[in-house]
């Protein structure tokens, strides 16, 4: 049996393959301080660790070729990886399978925890690359181009430096003379193989190894990079590229050589999943961020971590939408001074929804999906990060509970349901379903037994959720699957705040017993809603005091004024031409128009503050 070693190159923590096929070096490693767990150093025995930022992956193919004594020997990056199975996937224009995000569902999905099949695949050729690339269809500063040369120089500047290109060619042409017109009948083909991946028989990876680094070192003597930017400084992986293709068109070309091309998986994302459990003896929390601007959520985390209690453990994870590394360092400082806090980020887009994508043939909410996310949690608390928290919320977590979901009637949809045009109302009849109108609840405040959740099949969830061909909200999505497993706690633990006119408007017309509690919660609530676009309405206001006095707490007090006044200072649109819009999407005596109308009936209380927002009074 053969044995093989195929490195994946990686430059942070990653998720990976759980197979000894694979050897995941850590690259660069004689500039970082820090080791990666499960990685092997690219710095130990000889090696050019160090020219990492100019060689790229390069310092791990360096490592290997001085230090690995494997039959076949493979490179690869821990974003791109071969695919050794025999399904037919859809591929990109660089001819590759776009893997969308790294899970356990996706390893398995593409057999690359599958030690067997792949080295049967790898012993019955001498050489395995990815697939060819037709260059003529691949973006460039200069749009596609015709040749593979003519493709990099169209980088000039950006990723290379043509002039750096024509002396690697000179290097090659005097050191391999030989091989010189095969090498340019290559470039000025459309044809490109790319990236540095291979899996080659050791004797043959050293052949490589050999003529790339000879060319390269080389070239190091005689270009200077004290003034290049950063992208141009990794120009011996870029010409290694170039070189390796030159190399693998020379193979196809030997006699006898068996070369098989297999397609490269790229996947956008491979961050590692964490460990959703909370750590023991502490309450398990998770906020939802449904923002990218991770600002907004700051005055809510400095209300509930000045009125939480200091003898309870809190576990909070947050789900977020892309928020940039500036705002989560900043979260994580806000909560740093207080021990009996733990803080996880979860990016929603890439470690729920990303496989999610895979799985399914189209895009749901998550959150019906939580009992499973959080697969070794019974219990979770879940927030919105709309909320200012007040004291005594704390005894939320001590509240009894004896159906599997804890949370407050929404009095704003009720409202809706309740208002004189019908249109909510069938909307929640005829496409959610509900068998209680009256139950539909406020999702931005949960205690959930997920136990008791997960005895529901997630299958179902999700063809319930897929049922109706509209977009549903977190809310109605929640709603439509959690019906009737729903007991109601008192209104003062999410007060709805009446935080536009619409609310204004709608809520009144909520049931009288449920509109009346509601009145009374804002007296005494603990938890407070504000609106998620406009959280200091109404100016002046007792929610306006309070955001600000926890805004100023929450270290972005001067970005949230920037927020506020960028909101109220964008210049309104003409009239004349959202006029113009709306007779265009809207025309008089048209479908659109007698739909309008039916939402927003002429002479109707809607209609008028649909053309007070909109200025458009001939509506």
């Amino acid at each position: 049996m053969s044995t093989i070693q195929i490195m994946i190159a990686c430059h942070k923590p990653s998720m990976l393959p759980d197979n000894p096929l694979y050897l995941p070096v850590q690259v660069g490693a004689a500039l970082k301080s820090e080791r990666l767990a499960g990685m092997q150093p690219d710095d130990e025995g000889e090696n050019i660790s160090r020219k990492n930022p100019q060689y790229c992956e390069l310092t791990a193919q360096y490592w290997g070729w001085k230090n690995l004594q494997a039959d076949y020997v493979g490179l690869c990056h821990y974003r791109r990886l071969f695919y050794f199975g025999d399904q037919t996937f859809k591929l990109d224009l660089r001819n590759q399978i776009v893997g969308e995000v790294m899970t356990p569902y996706t390893l398995q999905k593409y057999g690359l925890n599958d030690e067997a099949a792949m080295r049967r695949i790898i012993e019955e050729a001498d050489v395995i690359v990815g697939n060819d690339e037709n260059v003529a269809v691949l973006a460039t500063p200069y749009g596609p181009q015709p040749t593979a040369m003519c493709h990099w120089t169209a980088h000039n500047r950006a990723l290379i430096m043509t002039d750096h290109l024509n002396e690697m060619l000179s290097i090659l042409k005097e050191k391999y003379p030989e091989k010189y017109p095969a090498a340019m009948r290559r470039l000025n083909s459309k044809t490109f193989v790319g990236y540095n991946c291979f899996v080659m028989k050791r004797e043959i990876f050293e052949e490589m190894c050999e003529f790339e680094f000879s060319i390269l070192e080389e070239l190091e003597q005689r270009v200077d990079l004290r003034h290049c930017h950063t992208q141009i400084c990794r120009i011996y992986g870029f010409m290694a590229e170039i070189l390796f293709n030159i190399f693998v068109d020379e193979l196809q070309h030997r006699p006898g050589l068996r070369i098989r091309q297999v397609p490269l998986i790229y996947f956008n994302d491979t961050e590692k999943p964490q460990n959703l459990t909370a750590r023991n003896d502490s309450e398990p929390i998770a906020f939802i961020l449904d923002t990218p601007h991770g600002y907004l959520f700051m005055p809510a985390l400095v209300s509930f971590l000045k009125h939480m209690n200091p003898m309870r453990r809190y576990d909070i994870t947050l789900l977020h939408e892309n928020i940039r590394k500036g705002y989560i360092d900043k979260i994580r400082a806000l909560c740093a001074s207080y021990p009996n806090v733990t803080l996880r980020f979860v990016n929603t887009e890439v470690e729920i929804l990303g496989e999610m994508k895979e799985k399914t043939s189209r895009l749901v909410r998550y959150e019906p999906f939580l009992p499973w996310i959080f697969s070794g949690d019974d219990h979770l608390t879940v927030f919105s990060w709309y909320l200012l928290f007040q004291p005594g919320f704390d005894a939320l977590f001590d509240l009894p509970q004896s159906k599997p979901v804890l949370a407050c009637r929404d009095v704003l949809s009720q409202g809706k349901i309740n208002d004189i045009y019908p249109d909510y109302d069938q909307f929640v009849v005829e496409e959610l379903k509900l068998k209680n109108k009256y139950d539909y609840f406020d999702a931005s405040v949960m205690k959930l037994d997920l136990a008791a959740l997960r005895a529901m099949n997630p299958k179902a969830v999700y063809d319930q959720i897929c049922s109706t061909d509209v977009r549903l909200s977190r809310w109605d999505a929640l709603n439509m699957v959690w019906q009737s497993q729903v007991e109601f706690m008192d209104l003062k633990f999410n007060v709805q705040l009446p935080s536009n006119d619409y609310k204004l408007y709608a809520m009144p017309f909520a049931p009288m017993t449920l509109y009346q509690a509601w009145q009374r919660a804002q007296k005494e609530g603990c938890i407070l809603q504000f609106a998620p676009d406009d959280p200091w309405y109404p100016i002046g206001s007792v929610l306006d005091d309070l955001y600000w006095q926890y805004a100023r707490e929450s270290g972005v007090y001067e970005t949230l004024l920037a927020h506020m006044i960028a909101r109220r200072s964008e210049p309104p649109v003409k009239p004349g031409r959202l006029r113009r819009t709306a007779e265009a999407m809207f025309p008089k005596n048209s479908r659109q128009r007698a739909w309008i109308t039916r939402i927003f009936p002429k002479k109707s209380r809607r209609r008028a503050m649909l053309k007070k927002m909109i200025g458009l009074h001939d509506l």
